[in-house]
């Protein structure tokens, strides 16, 4: 992403963010139960299990973000595209 996109990009993940949620209390609730469930099953597992799922969850969260990132852009050129219009 370019500097000015990633700027951007922050700055609505971080102030706008819970704007756009359909219920903002209802998915800090989820963070919050995600977390435990997480905590959970990784007190569940032995080392090499709790590796692994640090390693699946790290990928998986890589993955997220760049698909997130990506929506961004989409929706910041079809914005773009119809100020145009």
């Amino acid at each position: 992403m370019n500097q000015l996109i990633h700027i951007l990009y922050d700055y609505a993940l971080e102030n706008q963010l819970s704007n756009f949620l359909d219920d903002p209390s209802q998915h800090l609730s989820d963070t919050a139960s995600g977390a435990r469930q997480y905590a959970e099953l990784k007190k569940r597992l032995d080392k090499d299990g709790q590796q692994y799922l640090e390693d699946y969850t790290e990928e998986m969260q890589t993955k997220h973000t760049m698909e997130q990132e990506a929506l961004f852009r989409a929706g910041l050129s079809i914005g773009m595209a119809l100020s145009r219009l």
